[in-house]
C-alpha cells in the first residue's frame, strides 16, 4: 500500500514536498536491482505529510532505462499511482529492510522531532507481480507518526 492510501485510510490527506531531483550512478543500487553498475538513476527526494505534519522523507531510485517521460511524473502525489498511469506497473511486494535510529539533524529539522526522537528506515527494493525489480527506496518515517504492518510467510511450511 503506497504512504497516500494509508494517510487516506486513517482519513487524513497526503502531501508532499518536493526537496531534490537528480541523476547519479549508484553501484549499490545497481547491484542490488540486479542492473549494470553504470545505470543511471533519476531520484527523487521527497517530504510526506498527512494533514500538513510530516511523516517521512522518502527517497526513490528509478533505473532511466526503464523510465522513459521522467518528465511528466507528478511527483507530489503518489508515486505508486504515477508510475502504474505512466508506465503500467503495480507494486506487488516490496523486500525492505526495516532499521530503528536516531534521526540525523537534517531529518530531525525536516520531520520537527524533538531531541530523543527516533525514527524508522526502510530501504529496499518494491517489484511487480512477476517479481520484476522496479525501484529502489531509502524511506525515514517518525517514529511516533508512524506504524508499519508487515505480514511475514514461513518458507519452510510443509517441509
Amino acid at each position: 500500500m503506497s504512504f497516500s492510501q494509508m494517510v487516506r485510510e486513517r482519513s487524513a490527506v497526503p502531501s508532499t514536498q518536493v526537496l531534490e531531483k537528480s541523476f547519479l550512478c549508484r553501484e549499490e543500487i545497481a547491484l542490488s536491482m540486479h542492473l549494470p553498475k553504470s545505470t543511471v538513476f533519476f531520484t527523487a527526494k521527497r517530504l510526506r505529510l498527512a494533514d500538513q505534519v510530516p511523516i517521512g522523507v522518502e527517497q526513490v531510485f528509478l533505473p532511466i532505462q526503464f523510465c522513459p517521460k521522467l518528465d511528466t511524473l507528478d511527483l507530489t502525489g503518489s508515486l505508486y499511482e504515477g508510475l502504474k498511469e505512466l508506465y503500467g506497473w503495480t507494486v506487488a511486494r516490496q523486500d525492505i529492510a526495516l532499521t530503528a535510529r536516531m534521526p540525523t539533524k537534517e531529518e530531525r529539522e525536516l520531520l520537527q522531532l524533538s531531541r530523543g526522537g527516533a525514527v524508522m528506515q526502510t530501504e529496499g527494493s518494491s517489484l511487480d507481480e512477476e517479481g520484476r525489480c522496479l525501484f529502489y527506496e531509502k524511506n525515514v518515517y517518525a517514529g511516533d507518526h508512524y506504524i508499519m504492518h508487515v505480514s511475514v510467510k514461513s518458507r519452510w511450511l510443509g517441509k
